[in-house]
């Protein structure tokens, strides 16, 4: 779901310390208190919307946009859709060989681009994931 459509007019990202929980625009998962997260301030046909990103979201989104989308950028909020959208049978050259991210999984020359990607934000979502679960 590669973005085809106008740029806003303005984008300011800034990292920001959560002063009180909220949730990644891109997950749905908690950001919880205390934890360094993206603010992102855009406005786009005269109206003003701001999302919050974790990190590692943040920067899978950027890592898609520029190695699968030709840095046209895709929606907040489509980080999901767009690493289903990748329907690749072959690890993209890009995943292979990146240094964007310090983890890559095991088999990582052997999967598909669509499986690479999902383990990557497996990875990236695994410490929210457990903040969700119930205490007894």
């Amino acid at each position: 779901m590669c973005f085809d459509g106008d740029m806003a007019d303005v984008w300011k990202t800034r990292a920001v310390r959560a002063r009180k929980p909220h949730r990644c625009n891109e997950c749905r998962l908690p950001i919880p208190v205390g934890d360094v997260y993206i603010h992102i301030d855009s406005l786009f046909e005269g109206e003003w919307d701001h999302y919050r990103v974790h990190n590692g979201c943040y920067e899978l989104s950027k890592f898609i946009d520029k190695t699968l989308c030709g840095s046209s950028g895709f929606p907040i909020g489509y980080l999901s859709e767009e690493i289903s959208s990748q329907d690749s049978e072959d690890a993209h050259p890009h995943l292979r060989d990146n240094d964007d991210f310090d983890i890559c999984p095991p088999d990582c020359m052997g999967m598909s681009t669509r499986g690479t990607l999902e383990w990557l934000w497996d990875m990236i979502r695994l410490p929210y994931l457990e903040i969700q679960q119930p205490t007894n």
